[in-house]
């Protein structure tokens, strides 16, 4: 539509407007189709090299009158993207349930599988092609958890986040909760994803800061605040925040006032003379600079959900970095400390 005049403070021109109709149709199904496959499992990533599981739920019918079910089910899996398939027969659990194993891969295999169906009258329906690989351990030195979002995303993220200071390294990419199979690296760097981890590897984290001579880096700024409705709390002992991050106090979203301001930057300084900050808090003295910007959106196309936090005063914590609140309060965003097996840990 064109506005001669112009239209409220955007001046003239044409505008586009978008409509879009939703028909609801009664539809009469007559003859014979297919079988229908729903719910196929959906397997991840593992470390387990022994066979993996897929059920399946597979119904038949005959709109049409005459027979009807399903004659055989089948999981079809490749290697490596291979072009040919190998059948495994499904096994009947009752209830439309089929299932059967696809067999133990090695470390590093990357499995594509689908599932085939065929009903009595000969029909034949396939399912969407899944894959899951196998993980392998290379690298002990350093393993980064990309927790959130997707393998894709992990792929394109945590090379520009390391911005090339580490070149060789595991990654754990959206892969889903991690176990003690994390134990044989020397560092683990946890990266949350934009909106946040999806998976809860407190555990875990634990159980590898524990076992001694450690490093682990956890970075996100939604790791205080994800699984607690994003309130603010005091944490104490016992608690993951309080005993591996060594957090007290968490401050959530202090970029944030309700208003959609979310995107807008918040600054935040290094401070001199600390392991992690020092040379941040050089280069911004040699560019007479008091603060820069952290702006995911304009970085990442992603919001700003900046915490701030208090550090537990007993432990010996070294600030690096500090974040300002919308209302002008400067508090700690990151920080290390020296666990008492001599693990060292990054928020």
């Amino acid at each position: 539509k064109y506005y001669e005049e112009g239209r409220a403070a955007a001046g003239d021109g044409w505008w586009v407007r978008e409509y879009t109709w939703d028909f609801a149709v009664a539809v009469d199904l007559t003859g014979d189709r297919a079988p229908v496959i729903e719910n196929v499992t959906q397997l991840l990533t593992t470390v387990d090299t022994g066979p993996q599981t897929v059920e399946a739920m597979i119904t038949d019918d005959n709109p049409g009158g005459g027979n009807a079910g399903v004659a055989s089910a089948e999981i079809h899996y490749s290697l490596d993207g291979g072009a040919t398939f190998t059948p495994v027969a499904m096994a009947d659990q009752g209830g439309d349930i089929f299932a059967a194993d696809i067999p133990g891969q090695a470390p590093g295999s990357s499995i594509f599988y689908k599932v085939v169906a065929t009903d009595v009258e000969g029909l034949v329906s396939e399912s969407a092609v899944f894959n899951y690989g196998i993980f392998e351990v290379i690298n002990t030195n350093l393993l980064v958890i990309f927790n959130g979002g997707s393998e894709a995303r992990a792929n394109q993220l945590v090379p520009f986040y390391l911005q090339g200071l580490v070149e060789n390294y595991d990654l754990w990419a959206a892969f889903g909760p991690v176990d003690e199979f994390i134990n044989q690296y020397d560092a683990v760097l946890e990266i949350s994803a934009e909106g946040g981890p999806s998976d809860d590897n407190r555990e875990a984290l634990t159980n590898f800061a524990a076992s001694g001579n450690k490093v682990l880096g956890v970075i996100g700024m939604e790791i205080l605040g994800y699984l607690y409705n994003y309130d603010d709390l005091t944490f104490e002992a016992g608690d993951y925040e309080y005993e591996i991050l060594g957090v007290l106090n968490s401050y959530n979203d202090v970029n944030f006032d309700g208003v959609g301001n979310q995107a807008d930057p918040s600054p935040i300084k290094a401070i001199a003379g600390t392991a992690y900050g020092d040379a941040l808090a050089q280069w911004q003295a040699d560019n007479a600079l008091e603060t820069i910007s952290f702006d995911p959106n304009g970085i990442l196309g992603a919001s700003n959900w900046m915490d701030q936090f208090d550090p537990r005063e007993d432990i010996g914590s070294e600030v690096f970095l500090h974040g300002f609140a919308l209302d002008g309060s400067e508090r700690p965003v990151g920080h290390s400390w020296t666990h008492p097996v001599n693990t060292c840990l990054l928020y």
